[in-house]
């Protein structure tokens, strides 16, 4: 999210209590939703400390274009505040950049439908590292080049 949507956005403290009871909201939400095949927190609010909102990742089981996941996310977004309390900044991995993607997957999961998938979007990332020499980026950090 830009920080000028941010801007208005007031910090919380982020705890492990709450952390872990907005992961149970948010799993409790994506359930029923078969089309998430994998979902992870990320960002600040699972470093700790203060966050501005929830970031939540989800990769779809359908091919989506930008226009759809735009809006997926913008729905889902809407439905996880109204349940949390919370303001969300969803986004749809499945039209995601690598950087985001890299951010995403160092995250804490919510739900893994499909465990080849997971573990294939962190090779991916780890290779896409290697390959350009640039470390992996810790949720909310950004990439550092080698050398």
């Amino acid at each position: 999210m830009s920080e000028g949507l941010l801007k208005g956005r007031r910090p919380f403290r982020v705890t492990e209590e709450l952390r872990e009871a907005v992961k149970g909201k948010v799993r409790k939400v994506l359930e029923p939703r078969e089309e998430v095949a994998l979902a992870l927190i990320f960002g600040s609010f699972v470093r700790g400390g203060f966050a501005r909102d929830v970031d939540l990742a989800v990769y779809l089981a359908r091919s989506v274009d930008l226009y759809e996941a735009a809006e997926y996310s913008e729905l889902l977004g809407r439905v996880l505040e109204r349940e949390t309390g919370l303001p969300f900044d969803v986004v749809v991995l499945n039209v995601a950049g690598e950087g985001l993607l890299a951010r995403a997957m160092r995250g804490e999961k919510v739900l893994v439908r499909d465990q080849l998938l997971y573990h294939a979007l962190r090779m991916l990332v780890a290779e896409a590292a290697r390959f350009t020499g640039m470390t992996v980026p810790r949720a909310g950090s950004k990439p550092s080049h080698d050398g």
